[in-house]
């Protein structure tokens, strides 16, 4: 197998990613700016906002990952030429979008009348209501959208849906200061205006998304027919691919809770340090994100048109890009740690501790990397249930319990080396199941 090769293998999936992560972009991008607003306005909104929109994505989370598993079949369905197939996944996608809709809203709804178990501030608590009240309108919306947008990305058409990903973002902020700040005479709505814009934004996104159907590719599924084949089986199909997925953005969610309330024992220093560090972790993982993508898209159509001969190539290119692109950032992390810690922080202390984190931070993206990268193939396989297990086992079994002992006797820093040690853990069990677990080829089937 020759360099050339795999450069070429390479180039061609993070083509089919590169797209995906202005999408991706958008996505943080919603609560960043949210944060950022609110900021400018009271620490009340602030916090308020913060706290809302986690609840918020949280009733949410379960529904989008499991809708994003139509990127996988809609690949594979590809590749094997099974337009009229895609369009039915649509269809049975579109289906299942409308009752994770109706079953997130009522947990909203229910989160609201529950707030007080949380014992907040009666003024956060009201404040975090009326956010509620209102991002719940996004939801059905937003659920919309990503199955057009899957299918798009699943049918290898991934650059308009990250121009709609990134418009979004900005039609987020432009509507966000016109109406937090009452700019052209429209009334200042203050913290709410955030909410609302965050709503017109996820319209926006939907309406856009609807628009993929006109491509040339997505005409030949037909999806705007109302004809269903085997729904019950295509949906059984869906959850059954999509749920460990989802399950999976659930236990991730539930992990960085846990692992915040550890840490914020050590004090407002370090727990302001951490949540740096972490943000720069994630951040910093925008090319993974474009090239896990491609890969998911890249193993579904070669699974699909059963060409065997390409996968070898595929692998060493995810490999040999990942190396690269850890190197890239790697060596960021290292020359610029304190600018960037500086960038978030002004206090001398934070920045020296963040400082440090972020050489620990490069330990954990030398195998995070590779098993991002390795865990699109997985995906694309549809080996969900495989992706899901690791990653919860490594945390919850390993993960915590560790950082929590070396927490007791090693402070901060300890915490951190049992975060390399799990994603050791999540390469290790990730590069067995891909290349040498007996299963793998089954349950691609």
């Amino acid at each position: 197998m020759k360099i050339s090769d795999l450069f070429s293998e390479g180039k061609l999936v993070f083509k089919l990613g590169a797209p995906l992560i202005l999408l991706w972009a958008a996505d943080i991008g919603f609560g960043t700016v949210g944060l950022f607003f609110a900021g400018a306005i009271s620490a009340l909104d602030q916090a308020a906002f913060g706290l809302s929109f986690t609840l918020f994505i949280t009733t949410c989370v379960f529904s989008i990952a499991t809708l994003n598993a139509i990127i996988t079949i809609s690949a594979r369905l590809d590749g094997a030429q099974e337009s009229l197939a895609i369009g039915n996944l649509g269809r049975v996608g579109l289906v299942l979008a409308s009752i994770f809709s109706v079953l997130s809203i009522a947990l909203v709804l229910l989160l609201q009348c529950n707030l007080g178990l949380l014992e907040l501030e009666p003024k956060l608590a009201t404040r975090v209501t009326e956010f509620l009240g209102v991002l719940v309108f996004a939801i059905p919306f937003q659920n919309f959208a990503t199955v057009f947008l899957s299918l798009s990305n699943g049918l290898g058409r991934t650059t308009l849906p990250g121009i709609i990903g990134i418009s979004s973002l900005l039609v987020m902020i432009i509507a966000t200061y016109c109406l937090s700040f009452g700019a052209f005479g429209l009334p200042r709505l203050d913290g709410i205006g955030i909410a609302v814009a965050i709503v017109l934004a996820t319209i926006f996104r939907c309406l856009m998304s609807c628009g993929l159907v006109l491509q040339s590719k997505f005409r030949e599924t037909k999806i705007i027919e109302f004809k269903f084949r085997d729904p019950v089986k295509t949906a059984v199909h869906l959850l059954k691919v999509g749920s460990p997925l989802g399950l999976m953005e659930l236990s991730s969610m539930g992990a960085v809770a846990m692992i915040s309330l550890l840490v914020a024992s050590e004090g407002t220093f370090f727990l302001a340090a951490h949540n740096i560090g972490f943000n720069v972790i994630v951040l910093s993982h925008f090319l993974i994100v474009g090239l896990g993508q491609g890969l998911t898209i890249r193993t579904g159509n070669l699974l699909g048109q059963e060409d065997s001969s390409r996968m070898n190539p595929m692998y060493g290119a995810a490999v040999l890009f990942a190396l690269i692109f850890f190197l890239i950032s790697a060596g960021c992390l290292f020359l610029f740690r304190e600018e960037i810690v500086m960038f978030y922080s002004v206090d001398s202390e934070v920045i020296s501790i963040g400082s440090n984190l972020l050489l620990i931070a490069i330990l954990i993206k030398l195998v995070d990397d590779p098993a991002g990268a390795l865990t699109g193939i997985l995906i694309g396989r549809k080996d969900t249930r495989a992706v899901f297990l690791i990653r919860c086992a490594a945390f919850w079994v390993l993960g915590i319990p560790l950082g929590f002992a070396l927490l007791s006797e090693f402070g901060l820093y300890g915490f951190w080396f049992a975060v390399v040690l799990t994603h050791c853990l999540i390469l290790g069990a990730t590069i067995w199941r891909v290349f040498f677990s007996k299963n793998s080829v089954r349950e691609t089937a």
